[in-house]
C-alpha cells in the first residue's frame, strides 16, 4: 500500500545524486585486494570556465598531463612525508575510463585516461590524468565528463581519507607569469573510511529487499 511514496522517494533521492554529480566530476577511491593498489571510480560531468587559452587534457605522456592545482588543506588527499606520495605517476593496471570532452556548440570528443599523477605538498595536493592518445584541448564553457573505473598502483593507506575539492586547472608555462590558471573545473575526490563501501553496499541491499517485501505483502 505505501509501496508508491518509498518509490518515490527513493527516485527523488537518485534524481537528486545525479543533479549533484552533474554539478562536479567525481572520483571515489576504494581499497583492493592486491596489497599497494586501489580501485579509483569516475563519474559526473562539470562545465570548463576558461581563463586563458590553452587548456588540456594531456595524452600519452604522463610528465606532460596538466593538474588540478590542489589550494588549501581542502586538498590535501595525500599523507605528508614519507607516509604519502611525491610527484607520483601512476599508470593504468587495469578497467576502462572514458573522458568526454564536448565544446559549446561542437561535437563531442572521447578519450581513456591510462594514468594518473599524484602530487604532495603543504599548501594543496595537486591531481591529475593522461590519455591513452593524442590531446584533447578545452575551450570555454565545454562539458567534461567521466565515467568507469579502474585499478592504479596507488596505496590507499598513502591518502588521507575524507572528502577533497579542487578547482583551477591547468598551469600556462613560461614566459606566461607563473601560477597563471588556464581555468577552472570542479571536482570532488574522496577516499572513506575503511568499510565505508561495504556499509554502503549492505545499505543498498537493505533497500531492496525492504522493497520487495513490500510489493509481495
Amino acid at each position: 500500500m505505501h509501496s508508491a511514496p518509498f518509490m518515490r522517494l527513493i527516485a527523488l533521492t537518485a534524481f537528486g545524486m545525479a543533479s549533484v554529480a552533474q554539478a562536479n566530476l567525481m572520483i571515489d577511491v576504494y581499497e583492493y585486494s592486491t596489497p599497494g593498489q586501489s580501485r579509483w571510480v569516475f563519474s559526473g560531468s562539470a562545465q570548463y570556465s576558461q581563463s586563458a587559452p590553452g587548456g588540456k587534457f594531456a595524452g600519452d605522456d604522463l610528465v606532460l598531463i596538466e593538474e588540478w592545482k590542489g589550494v588549501g588543506s581542502g586538498s590535501d588527499y595525500v599523507k605528508t612525508g614519507t607516509e604519502g606520495y611525491n610527484n607520483e605517476r601512476a599508470p593504468l593496471i587495469s578497467g576502462s575510463v572514458t573522458l568526454s570532452v564536448t565544446p559549446s556548440g561542437g561535437s563531442i570528443t572521447q578519450g581513456f585516461i591510462d594514468g594518473l599523477h599524484i602530487d604532495h605538498d603543504t599548501t594543496g595536493d595537486d591531481f591529475g590524468v593522461s590519455l591513452a592518445a593524442e590531446d584533447i584541448a578545452l575551450s570555454a564553457d565545454a562539458l567534461v565528463s567521466w565515467s568507469g573505473e579502474a585499478i592504479f598502483n596507488i596505496d590507499i593507506n598513502k591518502l588521507n581519507r575524507g572528502t577533497f575539492s579542487f578547482l583551477n586547472y591547468g598551469e600556462q608555462p613560461l614566459p606566461a607569469e607563473p601560477g597563471q590558471k588556464y581555468g577552472s573545473l570542479p571536482l570532488t575526490l574522496e577516499v572513506p573510511e575503511p568499510g565505508t563501501a561495504v556499509l554502503l553496499m549492505l545499505g543498498v541491499t537493505g533497500l531492496v529487499r525492504l522493497t520487495v517485501r513490500r510489493r509481495t505483502v
